[in-house]
């Protein structure tokens, strides 16, 4: 068995066209390509997944294994099971590797003597167009965190995000790999708190790039929300000391509870602004609150977005408690007198969006501009 500096570890499930995109990518990193191997693993993919990697032929060492549908994570923990690497890069089928990833990685372990995470950067690929929604998701919004790193030399753990992140194999191997009771997302932030609870930190280099080439829209990007809200549920019941459900509880009553006519109205917004210019789009403000105190004036299709995400994924985290609690838990965790004034403000909420939407129809019949068919209550 010959050994490699470093293994890459690609999951994939029904996304053959990207994942031979990302193969490609890898064909023209900077080290030599006998210093690396590349694992692809399937996890259950019916879109002939396998056929077409069996036609690819890099200049690499390439593996392809096959497992029945169990999950990223189960995914994930058997390439690192069959890696030869002394090092271990976790990555992803849609993420496009630029020239000097692997290189990159290596020059951060390389510069400490202790054994480190190396974390990459994740921004989207050039290849795909960015919406609103996209932008969002990455400056305002839940998916990469980045701009909240303040050093980079010692990154706390939930930020590990594995698309881009590398470690040496025995310490993953050590740490027990990823917990498969995650079967979709926080599975990296789990990783990363066992990995430094192992005395292990995480180093960030923006350097080390990986593109994500993933499009979404705020109606598809709703799911993934829901499914990381029972993941961030699961997380704090296994890490108690790192996340707190009595905070989770307070999501949820804060946007979640009572909120199904508001996010109904913010949908139909957010619908009619996106067919609108964005000189248009982002001239429209409001006044949002920062921590129940700082009022700050935001785009209102940042509000908008915000506020849809936040309730798919408080969704998920009260689908998780009710489970446990029963549906009416809330009852329990909170007075009458609270649950009643969540519902006050958000009937003022309500009220105001439907103003707003009021308006918007108002000023695209002004600029000629096709109707929205928006509901009236």
């Amino acid at each position: 068995m010959t050994k490699k500096l470093v293994s890459v570890i690609i999951p994939s499930r029904n996304n053959k066209s990207i994942l031979l995109k990302t193969l490609n990518s890898l064909s023209r990193q900077t080290i030599p390509p006998e210093q690396y191997e590349v694992i692809v693993v399937d996890d259950g993919s019916t879109d002939g997944t396998e056929e077409s990697i069996s036609q690819v032929n890099p200049p690499f060492e390439l593996r392809y294994y096959y497992q029945e549908f169990k999950g990223q994570s189960a995914a994930s923990n058997l390439g690192i099971k069959k890696a030869r690497g002394h090092f271990t890069l976790l990555t992803c089928s849609d993420i496009i590797a630029k020239e000097n990833l692997l290189e990159e990685h290596l020059r951060t372990h390389n510069r400490f003597k202790e054994d480190i995470v190396v974390l990459g950067y994740i921004p989207y690929s050039p290849e795909i167009k960015v919406t609103p929604f996209m932008e969002f998701l990455i400056t305002d919004g839940p998916l990469f965190a980045y701009q909240l790193i303040e050093d980079k030399d010692d990154v706390p753990p939930l930020f590990l995000y594995a698309p881009n992140v590398s470690v040496k194999t025995k310490r993953l191997i050590e740490v027990g790999m990823f917990d498969e009771e995650f079967k979709y997302g926080a599975q990296d932030s789990d990783l990363g708190i066992r990995l430094r609870l192992r005395g292990l930190r995480m180093v960030y280099n923006e350097k080390a790039i990986g593109y994500h080439y993933h499009p979404t829209n705020v109606n598809a990007f709703c799911y993934r929300q829901k499914m990381a809200g029972k993941a961030a549920f699961l997380l704090a019941s296994k890490h108690p000391k790192i996340s707190s459900i009595y905070d989770l509880k307070n999501r949820v009553l804060k946007d979640y509870l009572g909120k199904g006519k508001i996010i109904e109205r913010a949908f139909q917004i957010v619908h009619c602004l996106e067919n609108m210019s964005q000189d248009y789009l982002y001239s429209l403000t409001i006044d949002s609150t920062v921590q129940g105190k700082i009022k700050v004036t935001v785009p209102l299709i940042i509000f908008l977005y915000k506020l849809i995400t936040d309730y798919y994924f408080a969704e998920g985290i009260n689908e998780e408690i009710s489970k446990m609690e029963g549906e009416n838990w809330h009852y329990d965790f909170k007075y009458p007198w609270e649950i009643e004034s969540c519902f006050k403000q958000n009937e003022k909420l309500l009220k105001m969006l439907v103003e707003i939407q009021n308006r918007i129809e108002l000023t695209r019949e002004r600029l000629g501009q096709t109707f929205c068919s928006l509901y009236q209550n």
